[in-house]
């Protein structure tokens, strides 16, 4: 899990409404600057509501050729702003988890290992 602290006051928007402890319904918090806010990464990335019903199945054509839309299977996970829609290696800038591009690197290298004919 993943924490960030809010550098000023902000409005988060929230992808569906929620109810609030009051009974209440909103679709966006309100963030104080200063305020620690919980990234649960893991969650999100395996999100039955953003992926679909296969969210746990490790599927690699979600990725491949943009055709992780097909069928309506990853529609709100293709709102996540990231490399290939996770959370993963923590998005752009400088927080960028330092071994995101040697990851990226080695799974190019087992994919084309795996299509050379022996």
């Amino acid at each position: 899990m993943t924490m960030i602290q809010a550098s000023e006051d902000d409005v988060i928007p929230l992808s569906q409404p929620i109810q609030t402890a009051s009974g209440g319904m909103t679709d966006c918090i309100s963030v104080s600057k200063g305020t620690l806010i919980r990234l649960p990464i893991a969650a999100v990335n395996k999100s039955v509501l953003l992926w679909g019903e296969d969210a746990l199945e490790f599927k690699p054509q979600r990725w491949l050729d943009g055709r992780m839309l097909e069928g309506g299977q990853g529609v709100l996970a293709a709102e996540i702003q990231g490399y290939r829609h996770l959370l993963t290696f923590g998005g752009y800038g400088p927080r960028t988890c330092p071994g995101r591009q040697f990851a990226v690197i080695q799974f190019k290298v087992c994919r084309v290992k795996s299509f050379r004919l022996y």
